[in-house]
């Protein structure tokens, strides 16, 4: 089964994947209001110099006819001849329809022109009239207007178009657009980056930690056979000396088996390849018998322990390991004491368990080491603790070991003046 870390490590990259997803979405969203805001400045615009160019167009003429194929001048003429007095007589009633098509395009572009040189539209853009019943276009899409003010074009539209439109829209839209793929190249770089280290980094920790249980393994078959030798050994010495000596070795071999199993079912409980054979546990019982089995050390180090709790209480957990979890406790009460130790361990009932708190004198721990004391291969700066044996997994082991029956512990410090940790077990 995959482990929890393995689980967080595919959390962190999945939760990262989406909002790196997000982000696409909200610069995508973001350029596209850019576009609609920029489409309708540009609408408005035109829609402004459409109105100019219509009453432009609407006003009263002030062009005459050199001759009857001349376009409009800009100068007002007053003698007119005889051949040219029926056009004069079309222009001065505003009948521009009888305009010749050529001239009436010219006419209407030069005032389109002067209306869109005067809101800053240069772009190329087409010119239409079309009849209002005989087309689809509504009189109020962009680009379109009504020419009802020019005389003789009541019924008529003024339809402009613009061929490189989006081309413009996404011009005005460079920098943004720019600065938006720039934006998401870095973010995308540094997350594949960074996906990628986590993944090496998972790798690592995977072989690193297969090493540590072959390891582990490997140290515990000559460690079993040491002590298998050694009981052979002191059956076969009839000499008190060499008892001593074979007392010493077996001693320590069971110190370090005891460290090897430690790291093996940490390992185990990490993969979650272990289940709890759960009993129904006496905490008084348990914990005296913890104690008994730890009189050696206590009486070297001349400790006192007290234990006041009720003996009726009972918990459903594994004896085992609720075991080694509340000996790794007292051990490091022992361990780390610079006076005689003083060890308090108590109950209290709550409403869903048992709350065990175990006081000591100990040298304390400091508030930025509190955060650390519970991960693995973690020891305390504070004090001569090179003296001390250890790999740093004891209070790892035993915080795994009380989230496997449901519960937590905290612990509770100032140095130089002992520590409390409190271990909540659940009675269910």
């Amino acid at each position: 089964m995959k482990s929890f870390q393995c689980n967080k490590v595919n959390a962190v990259i999945a939760g990262a994947t989406l909002a790196l997803i997000a982000l696409v979405l909200l610069q995508a969203q973001w350029l596209l209001h850019s576009k609609n805001l920029i489409e309708e400045q540009f609408n408005q615009k035109l829609s402004m110099a459409l109105c100019m160019a219509i009453t432009d167009l609407g006003e009263e003429p002030k062009t005459c006819i050199a001759n009857a194929e001349s376009n409009l001048c800009e100068e007002p003429k007053s003698c007119i001849t005889n051949a040219e007095s029926d056009l004069v007589t079309i222009l001065t009633s505003h009948q521009l329809t009888s305009l010749p098509p050529k001239a009436e395009e010219a006419t209407v572009k030069a005032a389109l022109d002067r209306a869109m040189a005067f809101y800053d539209i240069e772009i190329p853009y087409e010119i239409d009239i079309i009849h209002k019943q005989n087309t689809c276009v509504s009189e109020n899409a962009p680009g379109c207007c009504s020419m009802g003010t020019v005389t003789g074009y009541n019924d008529q539209l003024l339809y402009v178009t613009f061929p490189n439109r989006t081309q413009f829209i996404l011009g005005k839209m460079g920098f943004m657009i720019g600065s938006a793929i720039l934006i998401l190249l870095f973010v995308s770089t540094v997350f594949g980056l960074a996906t990628y280290y986590l993944i090496q980094q998972k790798k690592i920790g995977e072989r690193n930690k297969d090493f540590f249980n072959n390891m582990a393994h490997e140290f515990k078959t000559p460690l079993t056979n040491i002590i298998l030798a050694n009981n052979l050994l002191a059956k076969k010495a009839p000499n008190p000396k060499q008892n001593t000596l074979i007392n010493i070795t077996k001693k320590e071999a069971n110190k370090l088996i005891h460290q090897v199993e430690r790291v093996l079912y940490l390992a185990k409980m990490e993969r979650d390849d272990y289940a709890l054979n759960k009993e129904e546990i006496h905490l008084h019982k348990i914990i005296s018998e913890v104690v008994d089995d730890m009189a050696m050390q206590i009486e070297e180090k001349q400790a006192n322990i007290n234990i006041n709790i009720d003996t009726n209480l009972t918990i459903a957990g594994d004896k085992f390991h609720l075991s080694n979890a509340f000996r790794n406790i007292i051990d490091n009460a022992l361990k780390y004491a610079n006076q005689t130790p003083e060890i308090s361990i108590s109950a209290k009932e709550k409403d869903a368990g048992i709350l065990l708190l175990f006081n000591d004198n100990g040298i304390g721990i400091t508030k930025s080491e509190q955060a650390i004391i519970f991960d693995k291969f973690q020891r305390i700066s504070t004090g001569d603790i090179h003296n001390q044996k250890g790999f740093g997994l004891g209070l790892a082991y035993v915080k795994k070991v009380v989230e496997l029956h449901q519960g937590f512990i905290q612990i509770f410090s100032e140095l130089n003046k002992g520590s409390r940790f409190d271990l909540f077990l659940p009675t269910n």
